[in-house]
């Protein structure tokens, strides 16, 4: 979502820690019909802290800066939207193929505190030197409307040290502003691309976890991201205003849910709490009070269905599939 004027900078921030020498960082920006003025907003501010940017557009071909300076900006084009985590893998491919250490995952609507990446790196290298294997390292959100943190106690990780330093041991990162060493990504292997959107993020946290690598939120480290658009639903006193995303997406947000049942390294009891509390209570609530409720009913019913029957990929029903991919990138 828009987010103009919004700036980079914020004396709220916690101060980071020095970043080490020698890492050379790539972002990864997927990116699906952008706002030009918003992305222009994010490329200005990772020009800022790192080396290079790598665009990769889901098969949109709309957005996409006129003039850049090929020397900071790279713009792969993709002929047709596979996905996030296909988009994400590509980022991956081109990056093997280059002189980088890193790769910094970012989403179209995302934008880095100043020094996020610095408090990442920083925070990676002193969690190495205790020892611990790391998997990922996370920034954390700060909602672009209210300003408000998102506290990392949403998602714990549990029989984990609660902090060590600052930063926090967790179940799982969200892929925008995750920065992650390239040999890690190459051991743990890239995004499941057949989930397409939707906990694409969370299934690699859980499969770097079970190979003894762990994630960790930096809170020195901040990043501005919206999630959906908020909108003020509901009836008189009983109205609130909650993030609400287009009907397709709760699709793929039921039916990835089920999916995951299938990996074996995804802990099945927290599967169960999640999937009831964050996805089924979500669409319902969705579902009373959102409009299109008809196309949220027919999309909730395909995603049971085609979660428990192991169908993979782009929503595909008529004219329902590939039309109706706004808004996923």
């Amino acid at each position: 979502m828009a987010r103009a004027g919004i700036s980079a900078h914020s004396s709220a921030e916690p101060a980071p820690a020095a970043a080490p020498s020698g890492a050379r960082v790539l972002a990864v920006v997927v990116s699906y019909q952008p706002e030009p003025q918003q992305l222009a907003q994010l490329c200005a501010s990772l020009d800022e802290q790192l080396s290079h940017t790598l665009l990769v557009d889901n098969g949109s071909g709309a957005g996409l800066p006129a003039e850049y300076d090929p020397g900071r900006l790279s713009v792969l084009v993709l002929g047709e939207n596979h996905g996030i985590g296909h988009a994400q893998n590509q980022g991956l491919a081109w990056a093997l193929t280059r002189d980088f250490s890193h790769l910094l995952l970012l989403d179209q609507d995302s934008l880095p505190a100043s020094g996020m990446v610095d408090a990442l790196l920083a925070a990676e290298a002193q969690l190495i030197a205790q020892g611990i294997a790391v998997a990922a390292v996370g920034p954390c959100p700060v909602s672009g409307e209210t300003r408000q943190a998102e506290s990392f106690a949403l998602h714990p990780e549990p029989g984990a040290e609660s902090s060590i330093g600052g930063l926090e041991r967790v179940r799982y990162l969200h892929a925008s502003g995750t920065l992650v060493r390239l040999e890690v990504m190459t051991a743990v292997g890239g995004m499941d691309g057949s989930l397409f959107i939707d906990l694409v993020d969370m299934e690699w946290c859980f499969r770097a976890a079970a190979l003894g690598r762990y994630c960790f939120g930096v809170a020195a480290a901040r990043l501005y991201h919206q999630v959906g658009w908020k909108q003020r639903l509901g009836f008189g006193p009983l109205s609130r205003r909650i993030s609400v995303h287009p009907p397709l997406r709760s699709y793929y947000q039921l039916r990835n849910s089920l999916l995951l049942f299938r990996k074996r390294w995804v802990p099945k009891s927290w599967l169960c709490s999640y999937t009831m509390r964050k996805v089924l209570l979500r669409c319902m609530v969705l579902l009373l009070v959102a409009p299109g409720r008809r196309q949220r009913w027919i999309f909730l019913l395909r995603g049971i269905w085609d979660g428990l029957t192991g169908v993979r990929g782009p929503y595909r029903y008529g004219r329902h599939g590939r039309a109706r991919q706004q808004g996923c990138i």
